[in-house]
């Protein structure tokens, strides 16, 4: 399975979206707290994933998780009963918790014109500092 999820990640031109040297982040999606499907990401994905950036030359240490707060999970808790958090630990990446002390957040300035960007934020929009 891991080898399909490598697959499509070529066909969708990861190496010319995601280019070595950056921090890359892997957001993924704690709907509850068990896994349901078609709702969160899946154990087999993460690990598909971060395998096929490490494969391409991504740095481990360069690779993190990252998951906010919803209004229905507690995400820590949501990351060890739908079995990422052992994944992470066994990958060795780390998770960063967006809604906790210890996230900085930088505002996002397009270098071209957006078509809705400013209508979806009208106040601006932010993104995590490295």
């Amino acid at each position: 399975m891991r080898e399909d999820y490598a697959r499509l990640m070529e066909l969708a031109g990861i190496r010319q979206a995601l280019p070595v040297g950056p921090e890359t982040s892997l957001r993924i999606n704690i709907s509850w707290h068990v896994y349901m499907p078609a709702c969160s990401t899946t154990p087999w994905q993460l690990e598909a994933a971060i395998h096929k950036l490490i494969e391409i030359g991504h740095p481990r240490e360069k690779i993190y998780a990252a998951q906010n707060r919803t209004v229905v999970v507690d995400c820590r808790v949501g990351a060890v009963n739908n079995n990422l958090q052992p994944v992470l630990d066994r990958e060795k990446v780390d998770i960063q918790y967006l809604n906790e002390p210890g996230t900085e957040w930088v505002k996002y300035e397009p270098k071209a014109k957006m078509r809705v960007l400013h209508d979806v934020f009208p106040k601006g929009s932010s993104c995590r500092s490295g």
